[in-house]
């Protein structure tokens, strides 16, 4: 057993690696929809690109510091799914000028908690405050870490400011819970790039919002928990 799966979880069942029920049984659907993700173009960030592109989303904002994976991103997206067009924005999520053009939201920024913190935080926040985009809920998926529910060494920065922001995406799921789904997930423990599916937007996704979600819990025994988490 590995450390990460001896950690207390809602499901009995423990992924490792993709399985059948994540790309070919969910209710979104991506018409007409614009999905913005950060560090989009390589790794954990390109897969959830690719994710929503196979659901047909009708455009991604990829926001990165390079361009040359961006323009590989694209290259490789557009050409894998016509209809999804990509859009590319070079930037570092700690450049406060550039990221308050992209959302039009002013941010400041200090050490690890404002890449962590401080930055996807106002980044939320900055698009719960823009106006409705018409039928149906805001969704935003936050990139958690497990890292922020444990105690571990050579992480007294990093997973204090998962913890932070988690608390923070729960409480930002409260305060917009008329209007908005919003998520803290952890997409697995792993050294190469993986898939990451968006199992999360799911038809219970209402119930979940709030909540810190974990790739390798078992999508149908959360479903099944769905009252649970409902009165809890």
């Amino acid at each position: 057993m590995s450390f990460f799966e001896s950690i207390p979880r809602p499901t009995k069942t423990y992924h490792t690696t993709t399985y059948e029920r994540i790309p070919k049984h969910h209710s979104f659907n991506g018409a007409g929809k614009t999905v913005l993700v950060t560090g989009g173009a390589a790794a954990v960030g390109y897969s959830i690109s690719k994710a929503f592109a196979s659901a047909g989303v009708a455009r991604i904002a990829i926001i990165s510091r390079s361009l040359e994976p961006q323009e590989k991103a694209k290259a490789e997206l557009e050409r894998s799914f016509p209809s999804t067009s990509v859009l590319l924005y070079q930037a570092s999520i700690l450049d406060n000028g550039r990221m308050s053009e992209i959302l039009k939201e002013q941010t400041r920024t200090f050490g690890d908690f404002s890449t962590n913190v401080i930055e996807p935080f106002n980044l939320a926040r900055g698009y719960v405050a823009l106006p409705s985009p018409g039928a149906g809920r805001k969704t935003i998926i936050h990139i958690s870490s497990a890292a922020g529910q444990m105690l571990a060494p050579l992480r007294s920065a990093y997973g204090p400011s998962k913890a932070a922001i988690t608390q923070a995406v729960q409480h930002l799921a409260l305060e917009h819970a008329d209007e908005a789904n919003i998520f803290s997930f952890h997409p697995g423990a792993f050294y190469t790039p993986s898939r990451a599916e968006i199992h999360a937007k799911d038809a219970m996704n209402e119930s979940l919002s709030g909540r810190f979600l974990s790739a390798q819990w078992d999508v149908d025994e959360l479903i099944a928990l769905k009252g649970k988490f409902s009165q809890d």
